[in-house]
């Protein structure tokens, strides 16, 4: 809360030492009895230079003004109510406002927009343009999950160890024996048993065949979408507090900025209020979804953050989307036969040429079958024998739920510390223009109020 707290002390010393910054009001606030408005102020003498010794004096004769013009504006808001309560509805609407846009700031859009005159690589910013945060650094952003979550959770041995040679070689041996070629003249339990010692060597060295990190970087950055579907699944209910809570974070900011506006009536305090209530929602509904990490006690009450007290039912939607689109039997044999490391690709080579005695050609006419019918096609038996026995899900599941709450909060607050102070940002920004909208409905509604007295004047008059 420390950038909060600071705008907020800022603005305090803002409104009590910036006189000369008010906006054609005078520094003594002293209204006209004939005109009840709120620009009929008169203008008064200036203030005389006072020495250290009438601080006091000085200090009383402040509070006297802040306290007629609190008085002052009690009887305004009686006659004109509408131009101090759209002060908080219009800061909850600001607050609604700036959430949603940064929220859609996060993922959209897909792809960079504007004038490419200067970009930066893998940067959502350009010089004239925006990308989606998340579209733009989804290599870093999937990079870092992966190493605080599926690389300590999964161990690739264990996992794969589960497959049986046997029923592997039964399930390949029908796709080569149908390929042509040599593989047509081999007998069935030969080319099986060669398939089974395959098999049995790829099981014992598959740390060095499967690159899981890789798989998942992979999996979650090639299709630009993939990373924002998957954070707007898992993160789905923390997304939508981040908007809904602008409207409550805005109309309280917004009470307090009523109350500095009666005793500061300056229109420069409206978008300085809206800068400080966007940022401010921003920032706390931000922290709110994460901290505390842990439950702690405040008062009657025990805290803690949304994401981290949703662990187990995160846990589930994360694993599922991961086993079910990420981490699949096909991508996984696709990734040893092909779209791997070259040295995971180059691994399964070596263990396919020194269980399968047959010339080099066999041996690649044997690896390009399989990467058409095992690595393309999702329809091939041994994926779904691959799927039931890894049980991904299961093993996943259990073992995020054993993750630390500094662990767990990696899961999803990736997509929110890339850009964090470019969303608070943003909303001080989006704020402040809303402030300079309310600058200048206020300022149409006292013409039009001023209009109607001129009437009323003439009127009497004749």
């Amino acid at each position: 809360m420390r950038r909060a707290e600071f705008l907020f002390v800022l603005l305090l010393a803002l409104l009590r030492s910036g006189r000369s910054l008010l906006v054609a009001r005078p520094a003594s606030f002293i209204v006209v009895k004939s005109n009840p408005s709120r620009s009929s102020f008169a203008a008064s003498s200036t203030f005389s230079s006072f020495s250290d010794n009438n601080v006091e004096k000085q200090a009383a004769t402040r509070w006297q003004r802040a306290k007629l013009q609190w008085q002052r504006s009690c009887e305004d808001a009686r006659r004109n109510p509408w131009t101090y309560l759209s002060i908080p509805i219009v800061a909850a609407i600001v607050g609604y406002v700036t959430n949603f846009v940064g929220v859609k700031m996060l993922f959209y859009p897909i792809e960079w927009q504007g004038i490419p005159l200067l970009r930066w690589p893998q940067q959502p910013l350009g010089l004239l343009g925006w990308q989606g945060i998340v579209p733009a650094k989804r290599i870093q952003m999937a990079s870092k999950m992966v190493d605080v979550t599926i690389s300590r959770l999964l161990k690739v041995s264990e996992v794969f160890n589960r497959l049986e040679p046997r029923r592997m070689a039964e399930l390949l041996a029908p796709t080569l024996s149908q390929s042509g070629g040599i593989y047509r003249w081999i007998p069935g339990p030969l080319l099986r048993l060669y398939l089974r010692k395959t098999s049995r060597d790829l099981l014992r060295n598959i740390d060095q065949v499967v690159d899981v990190k890789s798989l998942v970087v992979l999996g979650m950055t090639t299709d630009p979408t993939v990373m924002g579907a998957f954070f707007q699944k898992v993160g789905a209910k923390e997304l939508s507090f981040l908007i809904d809570s602008g409207v409550g974070f805005g109309f309280l900011l917004g009470i307090v900025q009523m109350l500095v506006w009666m005793i500061f009536p300056s229109n420069w305090t409206l978008p300085v209020g809206g800068a400080v209530v966007g940022y401010i929602t921003n920032y706390i509904a931000l922290k709110w979804i994460f901290e505390p990490l842990v439950p702690t006690c405040f008062g009657p009450f025990v805290l803690q953050g949304m994401f981290m007290r949703r662990q187990k039912e995160v846990s589930q939607d994360f694993c599922s989307y991961i086993s079910s689109q990420v981490l699949t039997s096909q991508r996984v044999w696709a990734s040893m036969l092909e779209t791997g490391p070259a040295s995971c690709v180059g691994a399964f080579k070596d263990v396919v040429s020194r269980n399968v005695p047959l010339p080099a050609s066999a041996i690649s006419n044997a690896l390009a079958t399989l990467k058409i019918q095992v690595g393309q096609r999702a329809s091939h038996s041994l994926h779904e024998y691959t799927n039931t026995r890894l049980i991904l899900q299961a093993t996943l599941v259990e073992k995020m739920n054993k993750l630390t709450p500094s662990e767990f909060e990696q899961v999803l607050h990736p997509i929110f510390q890339e850009d964090e102070l470019t969303l608070i940002l943003a909303g001080g920004v989006l704020g402040a223009l809303a402030g300079l909208l309310q600058w200048g409905i206020n300022e149409m509604i006292e013409k039009k109020r001023r209009a109607s007295q001129n009437v009323l004047v003439k009127v009497e008059k004749q």
